[in-house]
């Protein structure tokens, strides 16, 4: 087993050049001879299979997996074999950058980011349905081509799972990348889809807020916020069920907000052409009236004037007229209208308005089934506007409410924290404030039994207190 030089044949590939190399192998720019095309040769290194006779086999077995995909965010493998016992795939050569060279620069904008977010989750959604995860999806394993589409390379370590999503790993192997590996990948054989979704959620993390999960990384839309802290929840079951439930939840986030247009006017009534002829009528009477008058005031003889030098004054006896009583201040009148806790407000500080539900999600306690949640989140809702409306809060303040609901019908409210957007995530740490307090008072054993079935669930809602 051996590495090929630059400028040399390689079984059918002509090798120009070394472009990178992984755990795994190395790649190389080579032409196919046959075909005369460029490709991306990747060739296993020498001492990768580290003393394992099985790790050759897996190499092209699993490679023949991912050449199983065909999709456009896909890079496509065109062949698999071995030169002098040495593996190799020949896959499709794309131009381009790689989302983490990308990333590192700073060139993409926002909404570029979300979007590209939004269509790897969409080639996600692709190979999940085909049977096979990624488990090494990263940004170095992204490459953008010169139209701004990504592609997924490398499912090197791609696998086809089967019997309810699942596949058995090696107790002894771990591939993948560990910053982008769920929680569970260091003590379980098992492995699913929502390894890729957690995957996908360290990728938004760090191309959103430039750092992986953590306190520290938020994201300015707290909706959005709360699809990363799903995607990556280290708890399994609190992820999304699947990263097709993901992406619909990504594009209601992300879907443009324009304004509704104006009612449009009702046409004006239609007049009857009886009514037409009486409203002509009326006018021609009205203007012959008007000329009469007129001929009438012309002829009318001109009564004689009194000169101005005969006109004789006449002490009046009326008492002079009472001055006009002042006008109201129209200052006064202005500031008493302000309403003094506006003006004391703090700079960029407001008053809740409104309360707009965020993202609510729930996990069952057990085994069985529960009914329709809303009764219980209408509930929480309204506890959450009763006693947030008219209060102070920060700009961008969001409220998280979690909390139990038990098949005796009863809301047990566990945690109620005020998050600010502005990247205060140690209020979970203070004393609950006044707003949660009230909260916790409203929820506290509230009775929802016309939705709670047999099975307990904690479930977390978000609203957002001011814009």
């Amino acid at each position: 087993m051996r590495l090929p030089a630059i400028g040399e044949q390689f079984g059918e590939y002509f090798v120009e050049d070394r472009i990178g190399a992984g755990g795994m192998g190395s790649v190389y720019r080579a032409r196919q001879r046959q075909l005369e095309r460029p490709v991306a040769l990747k060739v296993m290194l020498p001492d990768a299979a580290n003393g394992d006779p099985e790790a050759a086999p897996r190499f092209l077995r699993e490679a023949r997996v991912a050449a199983s995909l065909t999709h456009p965010g896909i890079v496509a493998i065109y062949d698999v074999g071995t030169v002098e016992d040495t593996p190799y795939i020949a896959m499709e050569w794309v131009e381009g950058r790689t989302l983490l060279a990308l990333l590192r620069s700073g060139e993409l904008s926002r909404e570029e980011k979300l979007e590209l977010l939004r269509e790897i989750a969409e080639i996600l959604v692709h190979a999940h349905a085909s049977g096979v995860v990624h488990r090494d999806l990263k940004p170095a394993n992204v490459i953008i081509d010169r139209h701004g589409k990504p592609k997924l390379l490398d499912f090197g370590i791609a696998k086809r799972f089967v019997r309810a999503n699942t596949f058995e790993t090696r107790d002894d192997v771990i591939l993948g990348t560990p910053a982008y590996m769920p929680p569970e990948a260091g003590f379980s054989t098992k492995v699913d889809a929502s390894f890729d979704q957690y995957a996908w959620g360290v990728i938004a993390f760090e191309l959103l807020t430039g750092k992986r999960p953590s306190p520290d990384a938020r994201d300015e839309d707290p909706v959005i916020e709360a699809i990363l802290a799903r995607a990556t929840a280290t708890d399994p079951t609190a992820r999304f069920p699947s990263i097709a439930a993901l992406l619909t939840e990504w594009r209601t986030a992300t879907a443009p907000r324009t304004p509704a247009p104006a009612p449009t006017p009702p046409p004006a009534p239609e007049r009857s052409r009886g009514a037409l002829l009486f409203a002509a009528s009326a006018a021609s009477v009205v203007l012959v009236a008007g000329i009469a008058f007129a001929v009438f005031l012309r002829l009318e003889p001109k009564k004689p004037t009194t000169p101005p030098s005969a006109t004789i004054p006449v002490a009046s006896t009326a008492p002079p007229p009472e001055p006009d009583p002042p006008m109201p201040s129209t200052t006064a009148s202005a500031s008493a209208a302000t309403p003094p806790a506006r003006a004391a407000l703090p700079k960029g500080f407001a008053i809740v308005k409104r309360v707009r539900r965020g993202v609510v999600g729930w996990t069952p306690i057990g085994t069985g089934a529960s009914r329709n949640m809303d009764p219980v989140f209408d509930r929480v809702e309204k506890a959450v506007a009763t006693c947030a409306i008219g209060k102070v809060v920060p700009p961008r303040s969001r409220m998280d409410v979690n909390f139990e609901v038990i098949p005796d019908g009863n809301i047990y409210p566990t945690v109620v924290s005020p998050w600010l957007s502005s990247g205060d995530y140690d209020a979970m740490n203070r004393p609950l404030d006044p707003i949660a307090k009230c909260i916790i008072a409203e929820l506290k054993l509230a009775r929802a039994e016309e939705a709670i079935g047999t099975t307990p669930l904690r479930a977390d809602m978000s609203f957002t207190l001011s814009d």
